[in-house]
């Protein structure tokens, strides 16, 4: 209940899935920007990648989705 108080999803203190998985892909884009500009390396870009991801994936939101493909 501490970890995902609301019904199972994970929505961070924004209180709306939508919002933070907005932030969470704000994320993503900026540590693939550092990575390409040679200012973060592949292992802690590795490990900056994995909870962004994992826990976007958990927020419920839709969004999630096209954000990757706007990206990709």
């Amino acid at each position: 209940p501490w970890i995902f108080p609301s019904g199972g999803r994970a929505i961070g203190n924004l209180a709306q899935a939508n919002n933070f998985a907005d932030y969470l892909w704000l994320g993503v884009a900026a540590a693939v920007w550092l990575h390409v500009r040679n200012r973060l390396r592949p292992l802690p870009l590795a490990a900056a990648l994995l909870p962004l991801l994992g826990l976007s994936l958990l927020s419920g939101s839709r969004s999630v989705y096209f954000y990757a493909a706007a990206l990709t």
